[in-house]
């Protein structure tokens, strides 16, 4: 039986972060023209962890999930020097550090701070990344880009021009891909929301109209 989605996130994912299913931090941007505007994620995991009492349970099940990822990989016969295992022992190793910090009383306003500068790294990132171009709207996680498609493409479903154009150009944006993200449940897609993405900007390639269907 497949999870369902909160948003963006998996509910039952919810206290391990930093994965392709569990990304830290998720934006949706639009870049039209000389301006940018972006819509940021976290996970529900995330914000409870700024929240007393609720911080200390949610830390709990992060360290355990840190816990049994550490020791199946410190396990395993591999050799350490494969990046993908290092990249997941290290994640694990900064879930299990958040953890800590979360069940120490009172650190919310040190993890809000601290996330907020992380999206905002992660922001500049997807900008740079992007400086170039124009009328694209897309997906980040952890300041990689998955997923891009021509505004004019979301342009197509605004009958008329709004006031705030690009703020609905945005949240139209947002409602395709929770579509897709929706579809993919329905058929018991387990996949992070990296690969679902990177599926829907290769149907994106074949038939740009297919994905606002």
């Amino acid at each position: 039986m497949g999870s369902f989605y909160i948003g963006f996130y998996r509910y039952n994912q919810t206290f391990y972060t930093g994965t392709d299913a569990q990304p830290d931090v998720l934006h949706l941007f639009v870049k039209p023209e000389k301006s940018f505007i972006e819509y940021t994620a976290m996970p529900l995991g995330t914000g409870l962890g700024y929240l007393p009492i609720c911080s200390f349970f949610s830390g709990a099940a992060r360290v355990a999930n840190a816990v049994k990822v550490i020791f199946k990989g410190l396990s395993t016969l591999k050799p350490l020097a494969e990046d993908a295992r290092k990249a997941e022992l290290w994640n694990a190793f900064k879930n299990l550090f958040r953890g800590i910090a979360e069940m120490v009383p009172f650190t919310g306003i040190a993890l809000i701070l601290f996330d907020s500068i992380r999206s905002s790294v992660y922001c500049e990132k997807t900008l740079e990344k992007i400086k170039e171009q124009e009328n694209v709207a897309g997906v980040a996680i952890d300041g990689k880009i998955v997923f891009t498609l021509d505004l004019t493409t979301v342009d197509h479903i605004i009958k008329n021009t709004p006031e705030k154009l690009n703020e609905r150009r945005l949240a139209i944006f947002r409602e395709i891909c929770l579509t897709w993200l929706k579809k993919a449940e329905e058929k018991g897609d387990n996949r992070g929301v990296g690969e679902l993405f990177q599926d829907l900007q290769a149907r994106y390639k074949k038939s740009p109209e297919s994905v606002v269907q």
